[in-house]
């Protein structure tokens, strides 16, 4: 279950910070969903029907896009820039796929690549 809940969290949550690669993995497995699920709802329960899975799917695109701007140190506020027709997908790509996050902690939260704290902190006796 923990594994599943991290899925669910990195996939519906847009606060916080992701890695350009989970960032990457997410969208691929987004667009997968999408293009597997897509037809055979679409053929058997008609158009209206997809909306089951677009809507979930769309949220998960927003997220991750979200955590990914924030790893870059923008605010999500920036994906209105996808408004502008060719300028916002050519940032989107730049940005959120290829620049590199904020080293060390920022405002959205700590280092994606950091590792984590060791639980067990034994301080030596000099």
């Amino acid at each position: 279950m923990p594994i599943l809940r991290s899925i669910v969290t990195t996939l519906f949550s847009p606060g916080g910070r992701i890695a350009r690669r989970g960032f990457c993995a997410g969208m691929i497995a987004v667009t997968a969903i999408i293009a597997l699920a897509e037809p055979p709802l679409v053929d058997g329960a008609g158009p209206r029907a997809a909306i089951l899975i677009f809507l979930p799917c769309y949220w998960a695109y927003f997220s991750l896009m979200s955590r990914r701007c924030h790893d870059t140190g923008h605010s999500a506020v920036w994906l209105v820039i996808l408004a502008v027709p060719l300028l916002g997908f050519a940032w989107l790509v730049a940005v959120l796929f290829f620049r590199r996050g904020d080293p060390g902690a920022n405002p959205y939260g700590p280092d994606p690549h950091s590792p984590a704290p060791d639980y067990l902190v034994v301080k030596a006796v000099s």
